[in-house]
């Protein structure tokens, strides 16, 4: 139980840090942004829609993560604009998904 404990400390200090504390080295978000950007740029890829759905859940909490966390100014700032896009159309897609009242 100890090791679950320490664990979930580190995990608990990681995540009330304002900053990311991998960056960039063991960063997830950077890792998700150039899997993601060098398979939708892959011209020879065809991706299934289960991975384009796939692609689309771990960019948008890709970009949340960062946008909040980045100590990167410049990723930082990308990572916002495409949060807001990508909450954007998230809340347009669930609007049009609703059945009319």
């Amino acid at each position: 139980m100890t090791g679950r404990k320490r664990g979930l400390t580190e995990f608990q200090r990681v995540l009330s840090s304002p900053v990311c504390l991998w960056w960039p080295d063991e960063c997830p978000c950077l890792d998700n942004l150039v899997l993601w950007q060098d398979a939708l740029l892959d011209d020879e890829r065809t991706l299934t829609s289960e991975e384009v759905e796939c692609a689309e859940e771990v960019i948008f909490y890709t970009c949340a993560c960062a946008a909040h966390r980045c100590p990167d100014q410049k990723i930082k700032e990308y990572a916002q604009r495409q949060y807001v896009r990508l909450t954007v159309r998230r809340i347009a897609q669930q609007q049009r998904a609703r059945p009319c009242q």
